[in-house]
C-alpha cells in the first residue's frame, strides 16, 4: 500500500508541475531578456552601460540578470521557441520536486511534502513565469534545502551555499534575499544555540560556523560584472519617491476579491492558525528560525504582491511541520489517535493523491493539448498582445530614425526588429525616473509630449492603435499613418530620410503581412486615395481567408466605419464594406453563401 500511494502522490505532483508550468504568462520580460542575451552572445561581454535604448544609451544598466538572458537566448536560437518552453516546463517539475523533498524533510512526512508542493503548484503556478525571477523561487528552494541538511548534521552542505549564490547572483535580483536568509539563519540559529530556545539547537561552534558561511556567500555575490554595487542597487526600489514601484507587480497584494478573501490573505490566516495551535500544543518543537524566516517574508509579500509566491514557497515547509507537530502531539495524548493514524492513515494517503491526481490529470492533459494546437510558444507568451503584424511591417520596410513604442512591447520590438528602441520593462535597472513620466505623459499625448518626441528624434512611432498618442498623430499633417490594424499602429515622421519609403506608401508599392487587419487598413488607405477597385480588392481578400479567429478581435471597427463612409458616393460598394462590418461584428468567419450585389466573379 506504501508504494501505491507514493506513486499517486507523484503523479500529482507531477501532474501539477506539468499544469503550473506550462500555464501561459505575459512574456514581457521575455523578450528584453532575449534580445539582451542576443548582444551578449554576439560580443562576448556583458555592457555596464545600456545598447538597447536610442534614449538611455550610454546609461549605467544594473544587469543583474545576465546569465539567465544567455541562457534563454541560447535555447531559443538551439531548441525553438517550443524547446525554450520545454526547458521551463522541465524546470518547473525540477522545482516542484526539490520543494516536496524540502518539506518532507522538515515535516518528516513525505506524504504532506508531495500534497503541500501539488496544491503550491496549483495555486501560484502562474507565477513560475518565462523569466529570471524564477530563478529566485528555485533558489530559495536549494537554499533552504542546504541549510536544513546542515542543520540536521551535513557539513558539507555548508559548500554549497555560497556555490549556489555565485551562480545566483548573476540570474537574477533576488540573490540578495538568499543572502538575508543566510545571514538570518546565522542570526537565528546562533541565538538559540546560546539560550537553548527551540527547537532543536545546534552546537554552538556549528551555528557560528554559519557567520562564516554568510562571509564567503558576500564574497561569491561580489564577484559579477557590477562588483559590490550588485549588493545595494535591490534596494533602490523600495524608495517611496520611485514611480517604478507603481508598476502593478510591486504593489500590494489585494486582500479581498469580489468581497471575499483572496488567497493570500487565507494562505496567511492558515499560517498563523497553525503556528499558533502548533505552538501552543508543543512548544519544545516549534522552530523559531522558520518563524522569522516566514514572519519577515509574509511583511514583504503584504508590500508587494510579487513576493506573494515566495511566501508561500518559504511558508510551505514551516506549514507542514506546524502540522506534523500537532498530529504527533495529538497520538501522543491520545492512543485512539495514534491507533487511527497506523489503521487509516496508508489508505487515506492513496484515497487524497488518487483525488489528486485524477482531479489534476484532464487539467494538464487538456492544458498541453491546447498549447500544442495554438502553437505552444504562443500560446505560453500570449502573443496575440504583442505587435507581431506591426513588426513583420517594420521588418519589410525598415523606415529610419528613432523608434517610439509602447512600454511593455520594448522588448518584443528590441528582439524582433533588431534594433534600439525608447523603453522597455527594464525599469530602475536602467531608466532614470524622468522616462517613466516622460513615456506616460506621451502615451496619453498629455503635457508636452510633442516636445518629448522632438527631444528625442521620434520619427518612427508603434503604438496601440486607440491610446491618445497615435490618435494625435494621425490628425498632425507632419506624420503619416502607414500601418494600423487594430491592435498596433505605425505612424511615422515626413523627413528627407523616410520621404523614399513615405512615397512608395503613397503610390501603393509598401510590402505588409498577410491578415485581415492589414487588408482593412489597406482598404482603408486605397479608398481615400481614390484607388476603388484596389480598395474592394482588399476587403475581399478579408472576406476571402476566413481565418479571422486569431485576428478578429484586434480589427480597427472604426478603420471599417471610414472605409464605409469613403464608400458613400457608390451604393454597391458600400453595401459590400457594410456586410463586411457586420460580419466582423458578428465574428463570423465562413464566407457568405452569394456575393454581395456588385461583386459576382
Amino acid at each position: 500500500m506504501k508504494r501505491i500511494a507514493a506513486v499517486l502522490l507523484g503523479l500529482w505532483l507531477v501532474l501539477s508541475a506539468l499544469y503550473g508550468g506550462s500555464r501561459p504568462s505575459l512574456g514581457d520580460d521575455l523578450w528584453w531578456s532575449l534580445a539582451a542575451g542576443r548582444h551578449i552572445s554576439r560580443t562576448g561581454a556583458v555592457p555596464n552601460v545600456d545598447v538597447l535604448s536610442h534614449a538611455a544609451e550610454g546609461v549605467p544598466w544594473a544587469n543583474q540578470e545576465w546569465l539567465f538572458q544567455v541562457l534563454a537566448y541560447q535555447a531559443f536560437e538551439e531548441l525553438g521557441p517550443d524547446g525554450l518552453v520545454w526547458a521551463k516546463i522541465t524546470l518547473s517539475v525540477v522545482f516542484a520536486l526539490l520543494l516536496a523533498w524540502l518539506i518532507a524533510r522538515r515535516s518528516r512526512s513525505w506524504f504532506l511534502g508531495a500534497s503541500i508542493s501539488a496544491i503550491v503548484l496549483l495555486v501560484w503556478g502562474a507565477n513560475i513565469d518565462l523569466r529570471a525571477q524564477f530563478f529566485t523561487f528555485l533558489g530559495t528552494v536549494s537554499l533552504l534545502l542546504l541549510l536544513d541538511a546542515y542543520r540536521t548534521g551535513g557539513r558539507a552542505a555548508a559548500l554549497g551555499v555560497p556555490l549556489l549564490l555565485l551562480a545566483w547572483v548573476d540570474l537574477h535580483y533576488g540573490f540578495i534575499f538568499g543572502l538575508a536568509v543566510v545571514f538570518g539563519y546565522f542570526v537565528a540559529e546562533t541565538t538559540k544555540s546560546i539560550l537553548r530556545l527551540p527547537a532543536d539547537p545546534m552546537p554552538v561552534g556549528e551555528s557560528r560556523r554559519l557567520g562564516w558561511v554568510f562571509l564567503a556567500s558576500v564574497i561569491a555575490c561580489a564577484l559579477n560584472p557590477q562588483g559590490l554595487d550588485a549588493l545595494l542597487f535591490p534596494f533602490d526600489i523600495l524608495d517611496d519617491g520611485s514611480p517604478w514601484n507603481r508598476v502593478i507587480e510591486w504593489l500590494p497584494p489585494r486582500l479581498l476579491q469580489d468581497g471575499r478573501p483572496g488567497i493570500f490573505l487565507v494562505t496567511l490566516a492558515l499560517q498563523v492558525v497553525i503556528a499558533g495551535v502548533a505552538a501552543w500544543r508543543a512548544p519544545a518543537r516549534f522552530d523559531l528560525t522558520d518563524l522569522g524566516l516566514v514572519t519577515v517574508t509574509g511583511i514583504m509579500a503584504f508590500t508587494s504582491r510579487r513576493f506573494v509566491p515566495l511566501f508561500a514557497i518559504v511558508g510551505a515547509p514551516f506549514l507542514a511541520r506546524n502540522l506534523m507537530t500537532i498530529a504527533r502531539d495529538l497520538a501522543a495524548r491520545s492512543s485512539h489517535v495514534w491507533r487511527l493514524y497506523r489503521e487509516r492513515g496508508m489508505q487515506a494517503a492513496i484515497a487524497i493523491g488518487a483525488l489528486g491526481t485524477l482531479s489534476v490529470a484532464p487539467l494538464a492533459a487538456g492544458h498541453l493539448r491546447e498549447l500544442q494546437q495554438d502553437g505552444l510558444f504562443d500560446r505560453m507568451t500570449h502573443s496575440e498582445r504583442f505587435p507581431a503584424g506591426a513588426t513583420r511591417f517594420l521588418e519589410y520596410n525598415p523606415f529610419p530614425g528613432n523608434l517610439y513604442n509602447f512600454y511593455p512591447w520594448g522588448g518584443y520590438l528590441a528582439f524582433w526588429l533588431d534594433r534600439q528602441i525608447y523603453i522597455d520593462g527594464r525599469a530602475h535597472a536602467v531608466y532614470p525616473d524622468d522616462m517613466y513620466y516622460e513615456a506616460r505623459l506621451t502615451d496619453s499625448a498629455d503635457l508636452g509630449w510633442r516636445k518629448a518626441l522632438n527631444r528625442r528624434g521620434i520619427d518612427v512611432v508603434v503604438h496601440p492603435s486607440r491610446y491618445p498618442l497615435p490618435l494625435k498623430l494621425r490628425g498632425n499633417p507632419g506624420w503619416a499613418r502607414v500601418y494600423d490594424d487594430g491592435l498596433a499602429a505605425v505612424l511615422v515622421r515626413h523627413t528627407p530620410k523616410t520621404a523614399p519609403l513615405l512615397r512608395a506608401f503613397e503610390e501603393g508599392q509598401l510590402r505588409y503581412p498577410e491578415s485581415p487587419g492589414a487588408a482593412l487598413f489597406l482598404a482603408e488607405v486605397a479608398s481615400r486615395a481614390g484607388r476603388r477597385k484596389e480598395a474592394v480588392a482588399s476587403m475581399l481578400e478579408v472576406l476571402e481567408t476566413g481565418r479571422l479567429e486569431a485576428e478578429k478581435a484586434m480589427i480597427s471597427k472604426l478603420s471599417v466605419e471610414e472605409v464605409a463612409q469613403s464608400f458613400t458616393p457608390d451604393p454597391a460598394a458600400r453595401e459590400t464594406i457594410e456586410t463586411i462590418a457586420e460580419a466582423l461584428e458578428r465574428y463570423d468567419a465562413a464566407l457568405p453563401e452569394t456575393p454581395p450585389e456588385g461583386l459576382e466573379h
